[in-house]
C-alpha cells in the first residue's frame, strides 16, 4: 500500500510540474518543467561566462552583453535615443548638433573664414578632406604663416611652416642653389675630364671607373715584373695549405676555403720574403697565413724583436 501511495503522489506532482510555466533568466524564453532559472545547459554556460542577452530599447534588436542591465545596443542607438538640440551655422547655414559651448559654427573652417583668417575656397578643400577620411587631426589645429610665400594657414601640427607641397619644392630648389654656389667651382670639375664631379669628389663616375681599372692593371702589372726578376717556381696552394696542415703559421688558427673569401680565417698563400724586397717565388718562401694575419703582414718581413721582456717576432 505505501508503494503505490507514493506512485500517486510522483505522478501528481509531474502533472503539476508539466503545467507550470518557467523563464529562463537568460535568454527570456518560456519552458514547462520543475523550477529552475535556465532553459538548458547554453543558457547557463553563458550565464556562468558572466553575458546577458537584452531587448534594445530603441531598434529592438536581441543583443548579448556582459553588463546586467544594458539598455542599448550600442553608441547610436545611445546617441539617438537622447534628445539633443540642433543649431543653425550662421556662415553655411547647414544644422548640427553641438554641445552648448558651441552654438554659432559648425566647424573650425566656418569660423575662420567668417573671422577673415582662411580664404573660401581652401576652407572647402580642407571640409572636403575632413569629410572623407584624408584628414585625421590628432591635435588641435593651429594658424601659421607660410615662411616661404607668406599666406597664413591651418597647420595639422606645431612643426608645420609651409602651406604646400608647391612651397616645400620651392624651399628645396632654392637652397640646394644655394649650397651649389657656396662651394669652389674649381672643386665640382672633374680633374681628368673637367665635367661635374660632386661637391667634394676628385673624379666623375666614369672617371673614376677608368683610374680603378687603370690602377688594378698597373699593380698587376708591377706584380708580373717583380716575379720575371726572380727565380719563379711552379706552386700549387693547396700542396702548401696541406703541407702546413690547414694551419696559419703566424698565430696557429685552422684555416679554410670554405665559404666567403673575406671572412678571416679563409687560407692565403704568402711570401715569407716579399717580393718587393727581393723574395723568390720558390715553395722555400711561401706558407700558410689567415687573412687577418697576412693583412696585418702586408710586403713586410720577418725580423726578430729584442724587447725588455724576451725575445719576439715581428715585422719591418
Amino acid at each position: 500500500m505505501i508503494g503505490v501511495k507514493y506512485q500517486e503522489r510522483l505522478a501528481i506532482s509531474k502533472a503539476k510540474t508539466q503545467k507550470q510555466q518557467w523563464v529562463c533568466r537568460q535568454c527570456g524564453c518560456k519552458f514547462n518543467g520543475h523550477k529552475r532559472r535556465f532553459c538548458g545547459q547554453s543558457c547557463r554556460e553563458k550565464a556562468r561566462q558572466g553575458t546577458h542577452q537584452h531587448c534594445c530599447e530603441r531598434c529592438r534588436k536581441m543583443f548579448v552583453s556582459k553588463e546586467k542591465n544594458q539598455r542599448f545596443c550600442s553608441v547610436v542607438c545611445r546617441q539617438e535615443s537622447v534628445k539633443r538640440p540642433t543649431y543653425s551655422c550662421q556662415h553655411c547655414g547647414t544644422q548640427f548638433i553641438a554641445p552648448p559651448d558651441r552654438k554659432i559654427y559648425c566647424s573650425r573652417e566656418c569660423a575662420f573664414v567668417r573671422m577673415g583668417i582662411v580664404s573660401e575656397e581652401r576652407a572647402a578643400l580642407r571640409r572636403i578632406a575632413a569629410n572623407s577620411g584624408w584628414l585625421k587631426r590628432r591635435r588641435p589645429a593651429r594658424i601659421s604663416v607660410c615662411e616661404y610665400c607668406g599666406d597664413r594657414f591651418i597647420g595639422d601640427h606645431g612643426r608645420q611652416v609651409l602651406c604646400s607641397y608647391e612651397c616645400r619644392k620651392a624651399i628645396g630648389r632654392l637652397n640646394a642653389q644655394m649650397e651649389h654656389d657656396t662651394i669652389d667651382p674649381d672643386r665640382r670639375k672633374c680633374v681628368r675630364c673637367g665635367h661635374y664631379a660632386g661637391s667634394t669628389h676628385k673624379y666623375c663616375k666614369k672617371c673614376t671607373k677608368l683610374v680603378k681599372t687603370a690602377n688594378e692593371k698597373k699593380a698587376k702589372v708591377r706584380r708580373r715584373y717583380r716575379m720575371r726578376s726572380t727565380q719563379i717556381e711552379t706552386i700549387v696552394a693547396i700542396d702548401q695549405f696541406v703541407k702546413d696542415n690547414w694551419r696559419c703559421q703566424d698565430c696557429g688558427v685552422e684555416v679554410d676555403q670554405v665559404g666567403s673569401p673575406n671572412k678571416d680565417s679563409y687560407a692565403n698563400l704568402d711570401h715569407i720574403v716579399p717580393l718587393s724586397k727581393g723574395g723568390t717565388h720558390r715553395t722555400s718562401n711561401v706558407q700558410t697565413l689567415c687573412r687577418k694575419c697576412n693583412i696585418i703582414k702586408s710586403d713586410r718581413k720577418y725580423v726578430q724583436l729584442v724587447l725588455p721582456y724576451g725575445v719576439t717576432k715581428g715585422y719591418a
